[in-house]
């Protein structure tokens, strides 16, 4: 017995292989037991003690009901550096995992055995059996199939195979120039063509990073070297297009705050983030079994798809009049792409081939600032959005902020968020937003795309304007003065807002003030019996209304104008006047130290008590306090040139008293 043992152990430490003819003759069992060398190095079981006397051994347990022959603990027993040094490969990082069952994606063919309980075992893909060919061939390895262009890998992986057509990443395909990282890190190369891509350019049957075994690190940002980028770069594109001026969804960084990253994609899939919880190319492709074909995209374009899975804060956009699906124009984006078939996202924002900052899928005008260029692709004459073309008086754009705009953002020359930049159609208006609604049609929900929209225009404009607001309430708010008032748009103050019924952003009948008002061409005639004015806006604007006929002919000023004469001043005063929160306008409605007395220099339109910081209580009667008169008036203005005149001079302004009786000698008698 003792004998009998010690020639096992010296057959089982003889790596020695013959080769058979068949699958069939390997897979055999013998009538007799079979102890010659080159059988039962392998097949163990078929020793006199094991196969005659059903004997344990104390090196080996007696396994009745199974061989183990092609387990990874038969192989591993010479491939640890008895026969070769193959731990490296086989023991020191991942491989093909046998012990593993298959899933249901996988066609195991009928040569290709699988263990007792169907899992992988390293005979599966390798044989001592198999055809021996020369040294430096590849068949070396024992494979059961030749090997060529990753041929044995297609063998039981037939649904990677078709390309984008099937949803998987292109193989036997061509690029320029086999990468140098891929090459170093053991990736292979086919041999029919050129730099042909395999399954082994990406992945590695014995070794390789990760459950997947891909040749190169794919999810680890900080990487050197990553998988996808070596061949497509951070910016993706096809073969022979340029790389200037393109604009690529970024990757290796963190999602920024407002996007929402899901745990899972629709089918289940976990979304892959780096080890770092960076976005990386997995996060949005998958070369395998993608959703969407076309992009290899882990989820498909759509209402629920893949850019609005993250970008809940733009899923308004979806069946608005900025859905271009809906729209009916025939206009395509640059990749030649109708708005019906690139997804609600996809008519503006190119993932990869972006003409500029937010990934700009259509032509941006040539001479267009940041302010007006992406707005003006669409809302143009010959484009898409050429009905809904803003009228020349506008807002004013592209102009440094002199407001608090802290709840709405400025941009930069190159459209970069900043908060030293300036105003641009994105500062008021959320493309993605059509808040608030005016109306539903065929081509979506329309409305005025405004941010803070949910909230009604006023709170947008009150949130730069915020000292503008106290005008609710009082007899400049059309919503209690005049309801039934309508505006240069023909809105009502309950369309408007409190502010439009005054100013309009777009569409303006003159560009000073946005003014959307009634607008007088001349100032009263009870006016003019005492002075001769120059014309001058700005008491255009007030008498526009405050004139008989208009909304506010019941409260006309019987004289309305300060004597001309102080149209001119020395510059001791103008400096003095500099100081105050008071201002002098030009007749072209600028405000200047040199300007004017008019309407608005004493009255401020927005503010009932001046006294007070607050909004207004209703339609009451003015005072001498109230009737929106800036506070403090005689002293800190009158005075500077009425002296001990100045209350009675500002009491009696709009009256006779003021025009005819003087106390004093006027201090500028020269100038009168």
């Amino acid at each position: 017995m003792l004998r009998t043992a010690y020639y096992l152990l010296m057959l089982l430490s003889i790596p020695v292989f013959a080769p058979c003819a068949s699958l069939a003759q390997q897979a055999a069992v013998p009538r007799e037991s079979d102890t010659a060398k080159k059988c039962a190095i392998c097949h163990y079981r078929w020793v006199y003690t094991f196969f005659i006397e059903h004997k344990s051994t104390p090196i080996a347990e007696l396994e009745e009901s199974k061989d183990s022959v092609g387990e990874a603990k038969m192989c591993l027993s010479c491939h640890d550096g008895s026969v070769r040094d193959s731990r490296n490969t086989v023991c020191n990082i991942s491989g093909h995992a046998p012990g593993i069952r298959p899933s249901d994606r996988v066609t195991i063919p009928p040569n290709f055995p699988l263990s007792d309980t169907g899992a992988l075992l390293c005979s599966t893909c390798h044989t001592p059996h198999a055809e021996l060919a020369p040294r430096d061939s590849i068949n070396m390895t024992f494979r059961r199939e030749p090997n060529i262009n990753s041929s044995l890998c297609l063998r039981c992986h037939t649904k990677k195979t078709g390309g984008s057509a099937e949803g998987n990443h292109p193989v036997n395909v061509t690029i320029d120039q086999a990468p140098e990282a891929i090459v170093k890190a053991g990736g292979r190369f086919g041999t029919e063509k050129p730099n042909q891509i395999i399954c082994e350019t990406c992945h590695m049957a014995h070794g390789g990073v990760g459950d997947k075994r891909l040749v190169l690190l794919a999810r680890d940002s900080s990487a050197p070297a990553i998988l996808c980028e070596v061949c497509h770069t951070k910016k993706p594109k096809k073969p022979n297009e340029p790389d200037t001026k393109r604009f690529s969804h970024p990757v290796d960084i963190q999602p920024d705050r407002k996007v929402t990253i899901p745990e899972t994609w629709s089918s289940g899939e976990k979304v892959v983030m780096s080890v770092q919880g960076d976005l990386i190319c997995f996060t949005c492709h998958r070369a395998h079994y993608a959703a969407d074909r076309e992009f290899l995209l882990n989820e498909q374009a759509g209402d629920e798809g893949l850019c609005v899975r993250c970008h809940k804060n733009q899923s308004q956009t979806l069946k608005s009049t900025h859905d271009l699906r809906l729209s009916e124009h025939p206009q395509k984006n640059p990749p030649d792409a109708p708005g019906a078939s690139s997804g609600p996202c996809g008519a503006c924002h190119s993932v990869h081939k972006g003409n500029g900052p937010f990934m700009w899928a259509r032509q941006l005008p040539s001479a267009s600032t940041c302010s007006e260029s992406y707005c003006r692709s669409c809302h143009a004459p010959g484009q898409c959005a050429e009905k809904a073309v803003p009228r020349s008086s506008a807002h004013p754009a592209a102009a440094a902020a002199s407001v608090n705009t802290a709840r709405l953002p400025l941009y930069n020359d190159a459209c970069e968020k900043s908060a030293q930049g300036k105003v641009a159609c994105m500062t008021c208006h959320d493309v993605h937003d059509p808040s608030p609604v005016t109306d539903v049609s065929r081509s979506g929900k329309n409305g005025r795309y405004l941010r803070l929209g949910d909230s009604g225009q006023t709170a947008l404009c009150l949130s730069c304007h915020s000292e503008q607001g106290f005008v609710r309430g009082t007899p400049h708010d059309m919503n209690i003065a005049a309801s039934g008032y309508k505006n240069a748009l023909n809105q009502t103050p309950a369309q408007s807002s409190v502010c439009g019924a005054c100013h309009v952003a777009h569409g303006s009948t003159i560009k000073e003030y946005m003014w959307a008002a009634p607008l007088s061409t001349a100032v009263p005639k009870e006016w003019l019996k005492s002075e001769k004015p120059s014309k001058n806006i700005m008491v255009s604007l007030c008498t526009g209304c405050h004139q008989k006929g208009g909304i506010a002919g019941k409260h006309v000023p019987r004289y309305g104008l300060h004597p001309g004469a102080f149209y001119s001043r020395v510059s001791e005063i103008a400096n003095k006047r500099l100081q105050l929160d008071i201002c002098l306008f030009t007749p072209s409605g600028d405000t200047s130290p040199m300007g004017g007395i008019v309407c608005s220099t004493c009255h401020n339109a927005h503010q009932w008590d001046g006294r007070k910081k607050d909004r207004g209580t209703g339609l009451a009667e003015g005072t001498i306090a109230t009737s929106f008169l800036r506070p403090d008036l005689p002293r800190l203005f009158c005075s500077i040139c009425h002296g001990t005149e100045a209350l009675f001079k500002h009491l009696y302004f709009h009256n006779r008293p003021a025009r005819t009786e003087k106390k004093e000698q006027f201090p500028f008698g020269d100038l009168q």
